[in-house]
């Protein structure tokens, strides 16, 4: 884990710049901001597994700025990138475009995971990913607190709709260890 705020000019995280690897049950609470892109609450860029992990700074960079990872790369299909069981509640501001609550740019693979918060900018602005080639399934952003009732994945509900676990029948919330189970802003 990490608390503290970092500020760099590329690939910036709260917790690291890229991953090619896997990371699991990590968080980073710091604000983080990144002067040229790839900028994410907790990295800027994961090329691997990413799973039960959270984000609850703020973010603010140019493109490819999301609140738990700025951009999922995969090399052109040969890299199986994905992000599960993960959310953020960072504000997220993208000054020149590609910006997601939870993910800026995602060309990988996103499910059970949601966002709360705000996200603003200029261009490709979505409520849970700015934009996508990727998929995006059982994932959610609160569409009152975000501003955003458009993404380039997952599905927006209102703040009252977020705290309803009915509309997260598709996790499990009945195994320990689960989203549901450990924490996050209040969200289920």
């Amino acid at each position: 884990y990490a608390t503290g705020n970092v500020s760099i000019v590329i690939w910036a995280g709260g917790l690291t710049a890229w991953s090619n690897g896997m990371v699991s049950n990590s968080y980073a609470t710091g604000n983080v901001t990144g002067t040229v892109g790839y900028v994410g609450g907790l990295m800027g860029e994961n090329k691997g597994t990413l799973n039960n992990s959270y984000a609850t700074g703020s973010v603010v960079g140019p493109y490819r700025v999301g609140g738990l990872v700025g951009y999922v790369y995969t090399a052109g299909g040969t890299v199986n990138s994905t992000i599960s069981n993960s959310y953020a509640t960072g504000n997220v501001i993208s000054t020149t475009g590609t910006a997601g609550w939870l993910v800026g740019y995602n060309e990988g693979s996103i499910s059970n995971s949601y966002a709360t918060g705000s996200v603003s900018g200029t261009a490709s602005i979505g409520g849970l990913v700015g934009f996508s080639s990727g998929a995006t399934t059982n994932s959610f952003w609160n569409t009152t607190t975000s501003g955003k009732s458009a993404s380039a994945g997952g599905t927006g509900l209102t703040t009252p709709q977020m705290t309803q676990l009915s509309n997260f029948t598709s996790w499990n919330t009945a195994t320990p260890n689960t989203i549901a189970n450990t924490g996050g802003s209040g969200a289920t």
